[in-house]
């Protein structure tokens, strides 16, 4: 699949809660900074904490609509791991680059019928099984406690999803949008969450290279 020039394509994936929606408006916010158009499209499952929730972030260059064709995503960004492989099914291509965190939250509809959560290892291969470009997984709940700033956990997977080099925008510039789009009072433990997630990925993927050449 050929996705239109010079159009980026985000799915954002999660549950009530987990700050879809700020996620969503820092990398837009950063994407206007440099003069591009920004899209953003929300849809909401279950209308309450821990339903489904998903955000579309389109940037670029020229007139688009504000929703991501199905096999489109340039990346996937996961705050909750079944929530980004249930998206990616859908939007997986094989460019994709799947950045997700891996601490669950079991959904509401789950809850309601007793449906088995699946093992990470499960949800693992089958990130696998569809083809996408590369995929990493990661605990940012844990990094963010780590940083003694459980809410930061979304700015950590921002912050990953930068440094796996997915998408056309710098931790700067993305720094940079944080200072817009938070109240001050939190700027800096945002700015140093989004480092934490950026430094992860980027030492993972200097330890597989390092690997890949042995």
């Amino acid at each position: 699949m050929v996705l239109q020039e010079k159009i980026t394509n985000i799915v954002i994936a999660g549950a009530g809660g987990q700050g879809n929606l700020f996620a969503s408006k820092v990398l837009a916010q950063a994407a206007m900074n440099k003069g591009l158009q920004v899209k953003i499209a929300e849809t909401y499952g279950v209308a309450m904490r821990g339903g489904s929730v998903h955000s579309q972030v389109r940037f670029g260059e020229g007139e688009f609509g504000p929703l991501i064709p199905t096999n489109g995503a340039d990346a996937i960004l996961g705050l909750e791991p079944l929530e980004a492989l249930r998206l990616a099914v859908d939007y997986v291509y094989p460019d994709t680059m799947i950045v997700t965190n891996t601490r669950a939250i079991a959904p509401v509809q789950g809850k309601a019928s007793a449906l088995p959560y699946p093992s990470l290892e499960t949800i693992a291969k089958h990130f696998q099984e569809i083809h996408a470009k590369d995929f990493f997984m990661l605990d940012a709940n844990a990094l963010a406690q780590d940083l003694n700033d459980p809410q930061s956990s979304n700015m950590i997977m921002v912050g990953a999803l930068i440094g796996s080099a997915a998408i056309p925008l710098s931790l700067d510039e993305i720094s940079t949008a944080v200072g817009v789009q938070s109240p001050a009072m939190v700027l800096q433990k945002n700015i140093v969450a989004l480092r934490k997630g950026f430094d992860f990925i980027q030492s993972r993927q200097q330890k597989e290279r390092s690997t890949e050449t042995c």
